[in-house]
């Protein structure tokens, strides 16, 4: 959640299926719901294709960290996957079934207080992901295609006091792109002295 920016309902539902393990991207086209899709958990209960706003046709896709990569390695070395398309997580109760947000959420927050920051939910993960990419000034296109959001609008209602002002950040950039350095120029420029005579109307205007 913190390092590619799922919603705790898709971080439940990774699969080895899901990573382009060479390119470090995560394919988000899972999701655990109290709304399982029977033809794949079997129960009401379970994971179903497709996440919130998109079908899973419509896949989003996020770039995983070298870390996190890691993580995901090693959680497989140990713990192993499960179920046709390598589930990474399963139900501590039940055997090829994946674990219950109710249940994830029960381990979080023993967790949260336990560390003494009880405040935190899963979604403070997600919301440090967002956060930190703003502040990195990846565009919020980038961001909300990467997060799930339908359109941008939403990523600048939740985010926007994060967008820092862009005012004076364009002007530099323009200025050190330009590169003009008009110092050893000035004072031998002189503006034309123009003086419309009789009939030049139109053509003044035109300088104008």
């Amino acid at each position: 959640m913190a390092g590619c920016g799922t919603r705790p309902g898709e971080s439940l539902a990774l699969a080895d299926a899901s990573m382009n393990w060479e390119r470090s991207i995560l394919t988000v086209d899972h999701q655990v719901s109290a709304y399982g899709c029977q033809e794949i958990s079997g129960y009401r209960r379970g994971v179903k294709r497709g996440t919130k706003h998109r079908p899973f046709e419509q896949a989003r896709q996020t770039p995983v960290p070298e870390s996190i990569n890691q993580i995901f390695n090693d959680h497989i070395d140990v713990f192993g996957t499960w179920g046709e398309r390598g589930w990474l997580f399963e139900s501590p109760k039940l055997n090829d079934r994946h674990p219950s947000y109710d249940w994830f959420l029960t381990q979080f927050k023993a967790a949260a207080k336990s560390a003494g920051t009880p405040r935190y939910t899963p979604k403070s993960f997600r919301h440090f992901f967002v956060s930190e990419a703003i502040h990195a000034d990846i565009p919020l296109f980038e961001v909300a295609a990467w997060v799930g959001h339908r359109t941008t609008r939403t990523t600048e209602q939740v985010y926007g006091h994060l967008v820092r002002r862009a005012m004076e950040r364009g002007t530099r950039t323009m200025h050190n792109r330009l590169g003009l350095k008009l110092e050893p120029f000035r004072n031998l420029i002189v503006p034309p002295h123009l003086t419309p005579g009789e009939g030049d109307d139109e053509d003044w205007d035109d300088v104008a």
